[in-house]
């Protein structure tokens, strides 16, 4: 009896071991370079990337004025994703190729921009926070900051929840930091960038994201923590019991004997 009152023992520290350990396998995984998030969303499932580089954003000028505002509902549609800026800020498209009064270039590549550019002669709002809004919930979701400094991103799941927030990390490369985030259990909704920086203006590039509904990209329901959780301490309590009341019946046939 000993011998079952151990093993059922163990099978409860077992079972809450499981489970501790699942909910760390839960967590949230940050990735800081667009190669090592590109690794880690493979097999997760079809993803969307928007990039702006097929938008025509002529003339290369390095200013706002004159350029035709975007509209952040272009990808909706077609990509599932919408831009906004949190202060009314328009958007524009900042062109490949941008460069700084001293001629070194720090936008390779088309990007988003709210409001002015970085190093644009233009005045208006530098205040370059964003919100990116998913059509679907997804299980990956990575973005490029250039020209940033220590911007910060915050991931929120459908009931408003924040997931984690996201520190600015080192550049990846010139000018470049990237945010890519993997949650696989608690799905992004949407993301707040925010730019909490003045007087330094940065663009938006790289978006990259999986959406759960797509193959091998959905979670599956699993059992809720708080019940796995109390059916584990049953067992142990159970066990806990059982054993008080052998050696209880134990002492009573010692007692009867003398």
């Amino acid at each position: 009896m000993k011998r079952l009152s151990q093993s059922v023992f163990c099978t409860g520290l077992l079972a809450l071991s499981l489970i501790l350990s699942q909910k760390v396998s839960h967590a949230q995984t940050v990735y800081s370079t667009l190669t090592s998030y590109e690794t880690a969303i493979v097999g997760l499932g079809s993803k969307n990337l928007v990039n702006f580089d097929e938008l025509n954003a002529s003339p290369n000028n390095g200013t706002i004025v004159g350029r035709p505002v975007f509209n952040g509902d272009f990808y909706k549609v077609s990509n599932g994703v919408a831009f906004a800026s949190p202060s009314g800020a328009s958007l524009f498209i900042a062109p490949a190729g941008s460069s700084r009064p001293d001629s070194t270039v720090w936008n390779l590549s088309n990007s988003l921009s709210v409001g002015r550019f970085p190093f644009d002669p233009a005045l208006g709002d530098d205040q370059d926070s964003l919100n990116v809004r998913f059509n679907s919930l997804q299980c990956a979701v990575g973005f490029t900051l250039v020209n940033a400094t220590t911007q910060t991103a915050e991931f929120y799941d459908v009931n408003n929840t924040l997931i984690l927030t996201v520190s600015a990390p080192t550049d990846y490369a010139f000018n470049r930091k990237y945010y890519g985030v993997v949650s696989k259990v608690q799905l992004i909704a949407y993301v707040k960038i925010i730019d909490n920086v003045a007087n330094n203006d940065i663009t938006y590039d790289d978006f990259e994201f999986v959406p759960s509904g797509t193959p091998n990209g959905s979670s599956v329901p699993e059992p809720g923590f708080a019940g796995l959780l109390i059916g584990s301490l049953v067992v142990m309590s159970g066990w806990a019991l059982r054993r008080n009341g052998l050696r209880g019946h134990r002492s009573k046939v010692s007692n009867e004997s003398i």
